[in-house]
């Protein structure tokens, strides 16, 4: 029953524990929150101080209860210690208890357990108390330091607030000193306006009385350089000086009307012109060399019309000659075509039949299964197919010894591709083709293969296979 009671009484105190271990966790969160607000905001002070005196208030009543838990804990101990001597005292009815002694030293150990839990509890109290003060004594440190600053900010604040004063007072004074500036400025700009217009008008007058002397100065120049090469002219065609001529010649009365008998005059001289003691020999001359180009240009002229003629009979030949040539081909094309496709049609168009030899053409097909389009609107294994049938068609029209094909047949499908190998297989009668190909459908169809291996880094070596020797010798 003791042991019952002791170890309800150790479950009463562990609830209890764990309380008050809330309630200072509560505390230490409080206590966060309030360090948080004293250090974001420095005006809350007192409400702060409070809040500190209720949190070292709900710390004295944690340590009265601490205390209160440690003063139950002894007395459990002692309890536990009068178990103990019960159970010394009670050692004679050993044997009678025999049977319970395991059960007893299981509860035994469990309340061993429990004290020792009880104890470690206490402990962690304990420390969680003196981690609380030291925290209390550092949040009271912490709180002197703010008071500190909040004192020197209030005088901070009044030494700002003098030089605020100051400065207005200064402000003032200079507005006053710059309104009187600008008021002078602006009287001066005013005056230096009117100066500048007088100036103005004054430079303006200057600048017309400056060009009217350049232009006398460029007139008198002119008159100057007219007057020197008059008297020049004087000189050099008449040889006579101004003032000779001036005796000799006066100054006739009508001066247009004998500038117009000189301007007659001089036209009437030039009119003669030279004499020209060789002009018998030169009109000869000059007859036999336009009499050789005279010839020499009918002669141009006959061959350059023989030329035009045999470019017309050419181009008529062209035209007839390319007629021949694109109908024939035009109608192979559509056999070939039907024969490649399994079916279709196919046409060539002359975009412009008049002017044969400057003619574009057109390629229109019809797949089995499809309309009638352009080549451009095909598929890319259609157009490719298509351009194997109208080169087909051109070698029907004008067979070659042989033919040069480099994968033809990349863009066909496995279909296309055998009826493809199929046709080269009959064409090949009259003309010999090399196809450079990886498709299986081409390869079987072939005469012979030619491969290019690399047994060897760096080394190629060609490799040859006669299928028609192959057949026979699987025959």
């Amino acid at each position: 029953m003791k042991l019952e009671d002791l170890r309800r009484d150790g479950d009463e105190k562990r609830l209890e524990e764990q309380r008050v271990s809330g309630d200072l966790k509560q505390l230490e969160q409080e206590l966060r929150h309030v360090q948080e607000q004293v250090e974001s905001t420095g005006a809350e002070r007192s409400g702060f101080e409070s809040e500190v005196r209720t949190l070292e208030e709900t710390r004295k009543q944690a340590s009265a209860e601490l205390e209160r838990l440690e003063k139950e804990e002894k007395e459990a101990h002692e309890g536990i210690r009068n178990a103990e001597s019960a159970r010394k005292a009670n050692e004679s009815a050993k044997e009678e208890l025999q049977g319970k002694l395991p059960s007893m030293k299981v509860s035994e150990g469990k309340l061993d357990q429990e004290i020792f839990s009880l104890e470690e509890q206490l402990r962690r109290l304990r420390q969680d108390a003196g981690s609380q003060d030291k925290e209390l004594r550092q949040n009271r440190n912490l709180l002197h330091t703010i008071e500190q600053d909040l004192a020197s900010n209030a005088l901070e604040t009044v030494k700002q607030k003098e030089d605020l004063n100051s400065y207005r007072l200064k402000k003032e004074e200079t507005a006053g000193t710059l309104d009187l500036a600008r008021a002078e400025r602006s009287a001066l700009t005013r005056k230096l306006e009117l100066e500048e217009g007088k100036t103005k008008d004054q430079r303006q007058a200057l600048r017309v009385v400056e060009d009217k002397l350049r232009s006398t100065e460029v007139s008198v120049g002119r008159l100057d350089v007219e007057l020197d090469n008059i008297l020049r002219k004087l000189s050099d065609d008449y040889e006579l000086s101004y003032e000779l001529a001036k005796q000799r010649y006066p100054v006739p009365e009508d001066v247009p009307a004998a500038q117009a008998d000189v301007q007659r005059l001089k036209r009437s001289i030039s009119a003669l012109g030279e004499v020209n003691l060789g002009a018998i020999e030169e009109y000869q001359r000059v007859h036999e060399r336009y009499t050789f180009l005279s010839g020499q240009k009918d002669d141009l002229v006959e061959a350059k019309t023989a030329l035009y003629q045999v470019i017309r009979e050419m181009e008529d030949e062209m035209s007839k000659r390319f007629k021949q040539t694109f109908d024939a081909i035009r109608k192979q094309f559509g056999t070939v075509f039907s024969k490649l496709f399994g079916g279709g049609r196919a046409d060539l168009m002359l975009l412009d039949p008049e002017h044969m030899l400057e003619t574009g053409i057109d390629i229109v097909a019809q797949p089995p299964g499809k309309k009638l389009q352009n080549l451009q609107l095909l598929s890319g294994g259609e157009r490719a197919l298509t351009a194997m049938a109208l080169l087909f068609a051109i070698l029907q029209v004008k067979p070659v010894p042989f033919c040069v094909l480099d994968e033809v047949e990349a863009a066909l499908d496995e279909a296309n591709v055998v009826r493809f190998a199929q046709y080269l297989r009959e064409f090949s009668e009259q003309t010999q083709f090399i196809v450079v190909t990886h498709r299986k459908g081409t390869m079987e169809e072939a005469d012979v293969l030619y491969g290019v291996t690399m047994e060897e880094g760096g080394v190629s070596k060609l490799v040859s296979v006669r299928l028609e020797d192959e057949e026979a010798e699987i025959a």
